[in-house]
């Protein structure tokens, strides 16, 4: 038994191949702490070591509820220890070998809060854990939360032992992903998901996957093979969590869920007992071989209704059959008449009800249509002061299958994904400026999502699978130079891996068309530019603003009844970044969210979003023009949001955007924009501040597309330990804030 200063060992909780923990105390605050001791071939020359003395370093700063601490490292008689945080209870691989298997309600429990965890490693800071199994994961004996343990342990010692030849196995073969047994080194958060698939599909059947393949030949079998599905093997599994799993251990990781956002949605839905979000996995695309059975059940698809409102067809077949002959007296017309009225009367109060939900016309602009001359379709959104175009000046149709692609989605993910590019390779070559790293791994990730918002509309010859795996790919680049890197000022080391040799450079241009042409690799790289024309092409023309005109219905210019602080406060922010305008024209285009646009049709936001359509509900918040605007309202995660309100006007095109979070944080804000004079918070879901004490901060961004109020309210205190209840975003376009302006402008 070793000695190590300051630490009394006490006894031997496991024992494995590549390490042995020790309970013991930690002398100096009388705690109990666990000691992993490390193999000596682990890590078998002094640069394993510092290396390994840096990751621990970086698993230190995990601060997580759901992972287990990192508290010291240090060498004694040649060994590495690391002392970690001590949880007393079993660990997930001893309940499954006590009970057999774990109740499907508590395996999903314990798999929700390991995806949480996993979730804060990777958008925090970057990082997998590579070796998830039920044996790397902890259950407090009396709280019941389950903690990750041993964080990138496996792949830190993976990488450094991949040098020589050992046949290092990165993982347990068992649960490891097809990419691993590949030899894919750029691994990303997917891996990981794979990882927990195959421990669910353990948890829930008390069957190790592949468990009759030894060593290596389990890993291999993950990229060749199938597992029986779940639900045969166990009867008591149900069709929702047999999908989960099916759909996470997808083979090809391009078509698993690519944010932990995503992976968080799924299991919400398989708790409530629906299936997993689509699209599901294909039959055979998954390491899972679907039953035959569980194949007929589908995942209900939501078709949104036609425009128009919604008629109800009777056939005469579906009529009752003992319907008695028309009475022929001379009362006939009488009762016809009667008949009608009454017809007429039930159609007005459904088509009100109708109208209230916001699914057909105001009657009121019915009426205007035919009473009063209609200007021509062509003039009616044009500026009056242009001409109309000719025919040469008519844009043409761009084709879906070749050719240029303008999606707005498309060309910001490319510029961020090019920035991030071009920082990372000028890290690379002077290995200075450690900071810029943080920066790359922000536009990735906004490449991502921007990316992930156009990859259903994208033409066929534009392969935005492949975009996304160029992000990840310097995703892995950039976790590699900061884990393994001992020092900024350090020269590269042969195990640091350079820059990804097939990564893709999108270099777009501003000007109005976008087309893809091939150039010269250059350096062993595979270069794909996206440009505006040929190389002598004129410069850019100037942003060409499409504007439609909003439907408001004729009421709008006087403002909901309420509390008049709420048209005051607006007021206040919105008069020192536009002017009032009871124009209605508005740019259309402008992003509001990730995907979502200005003037898009809702049905359309609702395919962005991947979500149902929620009901319509009439937005009668004071200081909003009366009559005229509705909202959408949905919740989930939205960039770390609890709510996402959508307001669109009367013709179902949206014009606003909202932010909700409710869940406790420390204020992003500056002290001193935290005041007591504000009252309202959230002005779309008509919310105002009720504590005395209570302080509101508004903060106002705009340009001329966009304006941007950002919100926090919290309560008075000390402003370095602020903690904020709630944090509102209201995204409008620049000439819809002029309109609130105007409509909040008084008499």
């Amino acid at each position: 038994m070793l000695e190590i200063n300051g630490y009394e060992i006490m006894e031997k909780i496991a024992d494995g191949g590549m390490a042995t923990v020790w309970k013991a105390r930690q002398l100096s605050l009388d705690r109990l702490v666990a000691i992993k001791i490390l193999d000596a071939s682990s890590l078998p020359d002094q640069e394993a070591r510092d290396r390994f003395r840096s990751e621990a370093q970086l698993a230190a700063k995990l601060n997580h509820p759901g992972i287990v601490q990192v508290i010291d490292t240090g060498e004694t008689a040649g060994t590495t220890y690391l002392v970690m945080e001590y949880v007393d209870g079993p660990t997930v691989g001893d309940l499954i070998r006590q009970d057999g298997f774990l109740p499907e309600a508590r395996a999903l429990e314990l798999v929700a809060q390991v995806s949480r965890a996993l979730a804060y490693a990777w958008e925090k800071h970057c990082l997998i854990h590579c070796d998830l199994k039920p044996d790397n994961l902890l259950v407090d004996r009396v709280s019941g939360l389950v903690k990750v343990a041993d964080f990138g342990l496996a792949r830190l010692i993976g990488l450094l032992q991949a040098r020589s030849d050992s046949g290092v196995i990165l993982g347990t073969p068992n649960y490891t992903a097809p990419e691993v047994s590949q030899g894919e080194t750029d691994l990303d958060c997917r891996t990981d998901l794979y990882s927990l698939a195959a421990t669910l599909y353990h948890m829930v059947t008390g069957v190790l996957p592949f468990r009759e393949a030894p060593g290596s030949q389990a890993m291999n079998r993950h990229e060749t093979d199938y597992l029986d599905d779940p639900a045969v093997v166990n009867p008591r599994v149900t069709a929702p969590v047999a999908w989960l799993i099916e759909k996470w251990m997808v083979k090809d990781r391009a078509l698993r869920p690519h944010f932990w956002t995503l992976a968080l949605k799924d299991l919400e839905a398989v708790r409530k007992g629906r299936l997993p979000e689509p699209p599901l996995p294909e039959i055979g695309a998954s390491t899972i071989r679907r039953d035959p059975g569980r194949a007929a059940v589908k995942p209900a698809i939501v078709v949104p209704p036609a425009d128009g409102p919604r008629k109800l067809v009777l056939r005469k077949t579906e009529l009752p059959a003992n319907l008695p002959p028309p009475h022929r007296s001379g009362g006939g017309l009488a009762r016809a008449a009667g008949s009608l009225f009454s017809l007429l009367v039930t159609a007005a109060a459904l088509y009100g009800v109708a109208w209230y939900h916001g699914h057909v016309p105001d009657p009121r602009d019915l009426l205007a249509r035919f009473t009063t001359p209609q200007p021509d379709p062509v003039e009616q959104h044009a500026d009056p002061s242009a001409s109309a175009p000719s025919e040469a000046e008519t844009p043409a149709v761009e084709s879906r299958d070749s050719g240029p692609w303008r999606n707005e989605d498309y060309l910001a993910g490319a510029k961020l994904f090019n920035q991030a590019l071009a920082d990372y390779t000028t890290f690379q070559r002077t290995r200075q400026n450690p900071e810029v790293l943080a920066t790359v791994t922000e536009n990735c990730r906004k490449a991502i999502e921007h990316f992930e918002a156009c990859r259903d509309f994208a033409p066929e010859h534009i392969n935005i699978g492949a975009y996304i795996d160029q992000c990840y790919g310097l995703l892995a680049n950039v976790r590699h130079s900061t884990q393994l890197d001992t020092g900024a000022q350090a020269a590269p080391s042969s195990s640091v891996p350079a820059a990804r040799d097939d990564l893709i450079v999108i270099e777009v241009a501003d000007g109005p068309s976008v087309r893809s042409t091939a150039a010269r690799p250059s350096a062993g790289s595979s270069v794909v530019f996206v440009d505006d024309g040929e190389a002598a092409a004129p410069a850019p023309e100037e942003k060409v603003v499409s504007k439609l005109r909003l439907s408001l219905g004729d009421t709008w210019r006087t403002p909901n009844a309420g509390s008049f602080e709420y048209g005051v406060d607006l007021r206040r922010l919105l008069a020192r970044h536009v002017q009032p305008s009871d124009a209605l024209e508005v740019e259309s285009g402008v992003t509001l969210y990730p995907g979502i646009t200005t003037m898009m049709s809702a049905r359309e936001a609702v395919r962005v979003l991947r979500q149902e359509l929620p009901i319509r509900r009439p937005l009668i918040a004071p200081g909003f023009p009366s009559g005229a605007l509705f909202t959408y309202v949905f919740t989930g995660d939205f960039t770390g949001a609890q709510q996402l309100t959508l307001v669109v006007d009367r013709n179902d095109r949206v014009v606003m955007a909202q932010l909700n979070d409710e869940r406790p944080a420390a204020a992003r804000m500056e002290p001193a924009l935290f005041s007591a004079n504000w009252k309202a918070y959230d002005f779309v879901n008509t919310r105002k501040r009720e504590a005395a004490d209570g302080l509101i901060a508004h903060r106002v961004r705009s340009n001329d597309s966009l304006v941007r109020i950002d919100t926090e309210l919290a309560a008075a205190g000390d402003a370095a330990s602020r903690t904020v209840q709630a944090r509102v975003m209201l995204m409008m376009p620049a000439q819809m804030a002029s309109l609130l302006l105007q409509v909040n402008a008084g008499p």
